[in-house]
């Protein structure tokens, strides 16, 4: 609970996830990483390395930070692009629950973002977000929280980011 960074500390033998991932026989195969426009520009040793808005570990220079912008599991590639192409607007939630009926409240959907202010629509398997201003680096897999007075309201997984 001391460290500034403890979501890695379920990991005993120290280090982060991607250790405990290689550890444990995820295969650190080579692939590429690849521009908006689909043209290589380096080659990293596994997708699964890299998160939507990560800058660290790139490996690629240029005049403008990048970011990774997603991951393709399917062809092992992993696209980057400037900050700008990480905006996103629209979030869907599955496995989502309100504990309260909310149409507006603050999201959280990063561990150290600040909350979002957002519309909240209810759906049959979680809610929909619709965020005022742009969100950076948000994830399907990650948690969203929905605050009201710094009251949890609700939460789920995210499952599509527009």
């Amino acid at each position: 609970a001391r460290r500034p960074e403890s979501q890695e500390a379920c990991f005993l033998a120290g280090g982060d996830y991607r250790d405990f991932l290689v550890r444990h026989g995820l295969d650190a195969a080579e692939g590429p990483i690849v521009d908006e426009g689909g043209h290589e520009v380096a080659r990293h040793d596994g997708f699964w390395r890299f998160t939507p808005g990560q800058r660290r570990g790139l490996g690629v220079a240029t005049g403008e930070p990048l970011y990774a912008l997603r991951t393709e599991p399917g062809t092992n590639t992993v696209v980057i692009g400037p900050r700008a192409a990480l905006a996103r607007t629209q979030i869907a939630v599955r496995s989502g629950r309100l504990h309260v009926p909310v149409e507006r409240a603050e999201a959280k959907l990063r561990y150290r973002s600040p909350g979002a202010p957002a519309s909240v629509e209810p759906t049959a398997r979680g809610f929909r977000l619709a965020l005022e201003e742009p969100a950076y680096g948000v994830a399907t897999g990650q948690a969203a929280v929905l605050y009201e007075e710094d009251v949890v309201v609700g939460a789920g997984v995210i499952s599509a980011v527009a």
